[in-house]
C-alpha cells in the first residue's frame, strides 16, 4: 500500500477527484475540471498526469470553445520531494503534442492486454482487468492464496 502501486492508474468516478491514502492532487490541469478527466496516471507521492474523456493524455489546455496547443502548458503535477529539494508544483509533459495516446497499461495496470481499447476510449491502447498494480500482479491470483496460503507468500 505504501509503495503507491495500486494508484499507478486511477479512474475518476462521477467527476470527483480520486482518493489517495497519503497525498492529494490539488486540482486537474488548468482549463479542466474533474468531470473532464477519465483517469489519473500516478498521483501518489511522485507525479500525476491526466487523461481526458477520450483516454488521451492531456497535453493541451481547454477553453470553453476550443483546445489550445501550447508547448509550455503545465499539465503534470509533481509532488514535493524533500530528498532532492523539490517543491510541489506543475510542470510540462509533452505539452503541445496532439492526441498523445495512453499506451502505458503494461506497467500501470493489472491483467493488461495490448488488444482493444479500455472502455472503448479511442486514446487508450489495450485493456486491463484492474487499473493500477494490484496485489495479484505480483502475488498471483487470490484463489491461489486461499487454496494454499504458505505457497503464495
Amino acid at each position: 500500500m505504501k509503495s503507491g502501486h495500486p494508484w499507478k492508474l486511477t479512474k475518476v468516478v462521477d467527476g470527483k477527484p480520486p482518493k489517495y491514502p497519503f497525498s492529494e492532487i490539488p486540482r486537474p490541469p488548468t482549463g479542466y475540471q474533474w468531470k473532464d478527466i477519465s483517469y489519473v496516471i500516478g498521483g501518489y507521492h511522485w507525479k500525476a498526469r491526466f487523461m481526458n474523456k477520450d483516454g488521451y493524455i492531456i497535453t493541451d489546455w481547454m477553453t470553453t470553445t476550443q483546445v489550445m496547443s501550447d508547448t509550455k502548458y503545465l499539465n503534470q503535477y509533481n509532488f514535493a520531494n524533500p530528498d532532492v529539494g523539490k517543491e510541489a508544483g506543475w510542470t510540462t509533459y509533452n505539452s503541445g503534442v496532439k492526441q498523445l495516446p495512453y499506451n502505458c497499461g503494461s506497467c500501470h495496470t493489472t491483467g493488461y492486454t495490448p488488444q482493444g481499447r479500455q472502455g472503448q476510449l479511442p486514446g487508450i491502447v489495450g485493456t486491463w482487468a484492474e487499473p493500477g498494480i494490484q496485489c495479484e500482479a505480483c502475488h498471483g491470483p487470490g484463489s491461489q492464496h486461499t487454496a494454499n496460503r504458505a505457497a503464495s507468500r
